[in-house]
């Protein structure tokens, strides 16, 4: 009885004030310039990526991987196999983003967002100079 009315009595100081309304972390992460140049970025070169292959794909019939040691190109594959290269690039893409913007939420982690969003950008870059290694060996 002398605890329930204890604790009826309340705190003897205040409780911090706390937000009702959560933050909302897309608008966080596009109100963030270097995030938003980031992913902006990796969205572009992935369209892109996207684009020419699509392109490539439907005028060529086969393409080269690899060439050997003389010089002289290697194995000839169906042209469409190279849409797998814009599809992982996209599964690379999506973790990247989900992964980028669950580090966002906390200040202290938010330099691990950029680093993946970062390696987004290069991961894009690295796929669009494999397609044209392999396109340019054709």
């Amino acid at each position: 009885l002398a605890y329930q009315r204890l604790t009826e009595m309340g705190s003897l100081q205040p409780l911090a004030a706390r937000s009702v309304y959560p933050a909302f972390l897309l608008s966080d992460i596009w109100n963030n310039l270097p995030a938003r140049l980031l992913l902006v970025g990796c969205l572009v070169l992935s369209f892109g990526l996207f684009g020419w292959v699509s392109a490539a794909a439907t005028t060529d019939q086969e393409v080269p991987l690899g060439c050997y040691a003389d010089g002289s190109p290697g194995d000839l594959v169906p042209a469409g196999r190279l849409m797998l290269l814009p599809l992982l690039n996209f599964f690379y893409l999506l973790t990247g983003v989900l992964l980028g913007a669950f580090f966002f939420r906390k200040p202290e982690t938010r330099s691990f967002s950029y680093l993946l969003w970062g390696s987004n950008v290069i991961t894009a870059i690295l796929f669009i100079l494999a397609v044209f290694s392999i396109l340019s060996t054709g």
